[in-house]
């Protein structure tokens, strides 16, 4: 190869394969960058959802452990076990039963205590507000939670001790009216309770056992006498006694009580009038006695009947273990599984099953008649003839007592009231009155009583006469000069009083057939009409009002001119010009009143303030605790007071009751509207 060879083909680079190897560098270059670049591109989110995902996973593993210890902790062992003491009248005590077992089978517990519930009978002779109001000294079990049937013994209660009952629920759970039982095909066509007592001496319609101890025969009663409107007093039983002569001159014939009476009309015997019973008793006795049952009559008319309310008892022998015991059965009781159990035994529930039984139609719409005080009990059986203690019947009618179906309605040692009393809703005494005497007076006129001597314990005080004395006589002295007749002791002076008037929005309903307002109206004006020339003054109270509380009519005699018109009349005029609405304000207006009297005290006599109000008290910025320490500081030290009265199912009880007795006075429960004119008059015309 000669030197052109060399020059041009050994010492000169051979192009291609550089060409090759340059390419090659390239490639791994751009490899080495693709692979850069693919390693930037991955987004850091996957990372962050696999965190995450693991996160949850391991809380859903604590989450499960976690439950599964609290299921072994709650299926652990209680650290200890309670009764829960059921108190049950007559009509209520099988519906208790059936509740009882039904709660038991919930493995019930209250405060780390497995709960056992148990039905507690009313004690032999006596009646669940006797025994409720004695502090529950019988040995046969404490109740914690009371099942009412008769709301007269309730309300005897509440007269007494109403710190027992505070805090109950205002309705009833469960409802039996009172109806008519006879012989199926007796042919008994639809009838009225106010054709069954006929004018006269005539043979009474319906057969009616001793009313102060059987509960439907005190109902049938008070459905036949009922009123219009409001409710049976017992002055209207007094007024009516010429309805009862028939009854008076058949109850030495009457079965001894209800079961008697049902028996006998069962086992067809000369009985033909049928048997005031209660629905539920009914179909519970049907049911003992399938193959003759007796069919249910439903009059028409008001009727009065059972009423089951669930009340949680605050007696001092209630511990806090069964006190939280007595609050879950509340509970269980308003329960799908608690309302079946009222439907099975007969019972009406709201808003619950339907309820069926043999013999009874309880689709039938009954009209409810208000429950009566506990002296229209004793004012019935009196009027007939009838003793309280279940006895025979006298030939002409005394003073007696209280309702059942072979058991005690409502003559309690608790709020038994004089015969002459006007029937008013319940009522709490002040903390220093002492319990109103029930001893009857039955001497004869014209005759003298023997000394007697009292035996025994409670409210049954046997009465045994003592045998008569020998006096020696002495002779006559010498006839005395006349003296001088001793002067009359000083009329007590009559309190100057401040009518103080929620006026507010809850006034504005219909009851009756009238508005709250004018319901209002006439009791005030009826409670004035007979106040004489006391010293009053007219407050109200409402949102509308500017400080909430306005001064209508400044306390002064009645009698007296106030800006040229005699005072009654400006005041007469003022609550005729009343209107309702707004918000309630009781508690800026109730210190306020409290004060002015405080700051103008009227010739030394005692003062009070009566508030009438419905509904709860809504003062901004103010509780109860507030309210009531401005009350005790108003009243310090001076001879004035603070009596209440609630009006309808929204005045809270306690509340109110808390507030009467910080001011030294009493608190009156009006569930019944119209029966507020009774109530108010009491109140403005005490001493």
């Amino acid at each position: 190869m000669g030197p052109a060879d060399g020059a041009l083909g050994l010492d000169r680079p051979d192009t291609s394969q550089q060409q090759h190897a340059e390419e090659k560098s390239e490639r791994e270059r751009m490899g080495r960058h693709a692979a850069s670049e693919s390693r930037r591109g991955i987004a850091a989110w996957p990372l962050v959802v696999v965190g995450v995902v693991l996160i949850l996973a391991a809380a859903t593993v604590v989450y499960v452990l976690a439950v599964r210890g609290s299921d072994k902790a709650d299926a652990a062992p209680c650290s200890g076990s309670a009764q829960l003491g059921v108190l049950a009248g007559p009509g209520s005590a099988p519906a208790a039963g059936a509740l009882v077992k039904a709660y038991n089978a919930t493995n019930p517990n209250a405060r780390s205590t497995c709960i056992t519930g148990a039905v507690v009978d009313v004690p032999a002779g006596s009646t669940a507000a006797e025994a409720l109001a004695k502090g529950w000294t019988t040995a046969t079990g404490s109740p914690a939670v009371w099942l009412t049937d008769d709301p007269s013994q309730l309300t005897a209660v509440e007269q007494r001790t109403p710190a027992l009952t505070a805090g109950r629920a205002k309705d009833p759970v469960a409802t039996s009216p009172v109806l008519l039982a006879a012989p199926a095909g007796a042919g008994i066509e639809k009838v009225a309770w106010n054709s069954l007592l006929p004018a006269g001496s005539g043979a009474p319609a319906m057969t009616v056992p001793n009313p102060a101890t059987n509960r439907a025969s005190a109902y049938a009663l008070e459905s036949a006498l009922a009123p219009a409107s409001g409710t049976l007093t017992a002055a209207g039983v007094r007024a009516a006694q010429p309805k009862l002569a028939g009854l008076r001159s058949a109850a030495a014939a009457a079965p001894a009580d209800t079961a008697a009476a049902l028996a006998s009309l069962t086992a067809g015997g000369a009985q033909p009038a049928p048997v005031p019973v209660t629905e539920a008793d009914l179909a519970t006795y049907n049911t003992a006695h399938s193959q003759s049952p007796l069919t249910a009559v439903y009059p028409t008319g008001r009727t009065a009947g059972d009423a089951m309310y669930v009340v949680p008892l605050g007696g001092e022998w209630v511990d806090s273990t069964q006190s939280a015991a007595a609050s879950g059965f509340a509970s269980f009781i308003e329960s799908a599984a608690g309302k079946k159990a009222l439907a099975a035994a007969h019972w009406r529930v709201p808003g619950g099953p339907a309820t069926t039984g043999v013999g009874i139609t309880p689709s039938t719409e009954v009209q409810a008649l208000p429950p009566a005080a506990p002296d229209v009990v004793t004012a019935l059986a009196a009027a007939i003839g009838y003793p309280a203690d279940g006895g025979s019947p006298s030939a002409t009618a005394g003073s007696s007592a209280a309702p059942g179906t072979g058991a005690a309605k409502a003559p309690t040692a608790a709020a038994t009231t004089a015969a002459t009393s006007p029937a008013t809703p319940s009522s709490t005494p002040p903390p220093s009155a002492a319990p109103t005497s029930t001893a009857a007076d039955t001497t004869a006129p014209g005759t003298t009583a023997p000394d007697t001597a009292a035996s025994g314990t409670g409210g049954g005080a046997t009465v045994t006469p003592l045998p008569p004395q020998t006096v020696p006589a002495k002779p006559a002295p010498a006839k005395p000069a006349p003296a001088k007749p001793s002067p009359a002791p000083p009329a007590p002076a009559e309190p100057a009083t401040i009518l103080l008037l929620d006026t507010s929005s809850a006034w504005d309903v219909t009851v009756d057939g009238r508005s709250r307002m004018q319901w209002l109206q006439e009791a005030v004006s009826g409670a004035l009409s007979s106040a004489g020339n006391r010293s009053v003054g007219l407050w109200t109270t409402s949102s509308r009002d500017d400080a909430g509380y306005a001064e209508v009519v400044p306390a002064g005699p009645m009698n007296d001119a106030v800006n040229g018109t005699q005072r009654s009349t400006a005041i007469g005029t003022a609550v005729a010009e009343l209107t309702a609405g707004g918000g309630n304000r009781t508690y800026a207006a109730v210190p306020a009143a409290l004060r002015w009297l405080s700051e103008h005290p009227v010739d030394g006599r005692p003062q009070r303030v009566i508030l009438v109000t419905a509904n709860t008290d809504n003062t901004p910025d103010t509780s109860r605790a507030q309210v009531i320490a401005a009350v005790q500081e108003a009243i310090a030290g001076q001879q004035i007071r603070l009596d209440i009265v609630g009006v309808g199912e929204n005045a809270p009880d306690q509340a109110l009751t808390d507030l009467a007795q910080a001011g030294g006075g009493s608190y009156t429960d009006v569930q019944q509207t119209p029966n507020l004119g009774g109530a108010l008059t009491e109140l403005v015309n005490a001493t």
